[in-house]
């Protein structure tokens, strides 16, 4: 017999159902199974059915980023301790490279429009926790800036090789330029 979830279980459940199927393809009932509900119970959590659950999950995403990488960027003792912290975050929130990022799934598919403010905002506040790390390591704020955005594309990018590749390394190798790109000032 399946205990309830709380809520925070339920959204890494549903989370997991939207990395593997995209927001497009995961149905109500995969939805439903990952969290042990029927529909009715479902929609009593979410009335607006899927979109408002894709919204949850979106928002609890930038919760745990907030948690794991936003805040240690911005609180650390030194900018390398701060990005060092968001490096080892990523490696386990992304399995090394072997589970995607929803904003950026999402963000490349059909449902884009409909969760573009929400995915936006998630890579500008990324962005600029990562600029305000390099800042605090001496770095000018415009050249900041365009390495921070260069690193999280090289993040994304490295996850979309590594999950083709089916390998690690090519995420590894993005965590630890990362982690050489605060160092460089």
């Amino acid at each position: 017999m399946r205990t309830t979830l709380c809520r925070e279980e339920m959204m890494d459940c549903l989370l997991e159902v939207f990395r593997r199927d995209g927001v497009e393809g995961a149905s109500v009932v995969d939805l439903m199974r990952a969290v042990g509900l029927q529909k009715g119970s479902l929609y009593h959590h979410f009335p607006r059915g899927k979109t408002e659950i894709a919204e949850a999950v979106l928002e609890h995403v930038e919760r745990l980023f907030e948690a794991m990488v936003f805040s240690p960027l911005r609180e650390a003792a030194t900018a390398v301790d701060g990005v060092a912290a968001m490096c080892h975050a990523l490696e386990v929130y992304f399995a090394q490279g072997r589970k995607v990022c929803l904003p950026a799934l999402i963000g490349l598919g059909p449902t884009r429009d409909q969760f573009g403010t929400a995915i936006e905002g998630f890579f500008q506040r990324w962005i600029k926790a990562l600029a305000d790390a390099f800042i605090k390591a001496g770095m000018p704020a415009d050249a900041a800036m365009l390495m921070a955005e260069q690193t999280v594309v090289d993040i994304q990018g490295a996850i979309v090789v590594a999950r083709a590749l089916g390998q690690s390394e090519p995420f590894l190798r993005a965590m630890k330029r990362a982690n050489q790109r605060v160092a460089l000032p």
